[in-house]
């Protein structure tokens, strides 16, 4: 997915009001990027971001949905949606490489 300009301003506004935690791993995660879920070599798009709210002393980590699609993984027999991803464990995937 190419964003428009204005979609890439609306999710820099949406980044920027994120409590700490969750600011940096979005930041460094942008949906419309397609990643590589580590260990494995499954591509996925990331769906959505989980994590406490500013207010709250919630230690729990953030993390991301996933959706694992035949697009990107031909031989996947049915798509998912996972979600409890940490985000570390996703690695971009570079343009042109081979499914």
């Amino acid at each position: 997915m190419i964003p428009s300009f204005d979609q890439r301003i609306g999710w820099h506004a949406w980044v920027a009001a994120r409590p700490e935690k969750g600011r940096l791993a979005a930041e460094r995660s942008q949906p419309w990027n397609p990643y590589r879920l580590k260990p494995g070599a499954l591509k996925v798009g990331i769906y959505s971001f989980h994590g406490p709210d500013e207010d709250s002393d919630d230690a729990s980590p953030v993390t991301v949905t996933v959706d694992i699609l035949h697009e990107h993984n031909p031989r996947l027999i049915f798509e998912r949606r996972v979600f409890g991803i940490d985000p570390d464990d996703l690695e971009l995937v570079v343009a042109g490489e081979a499914n």
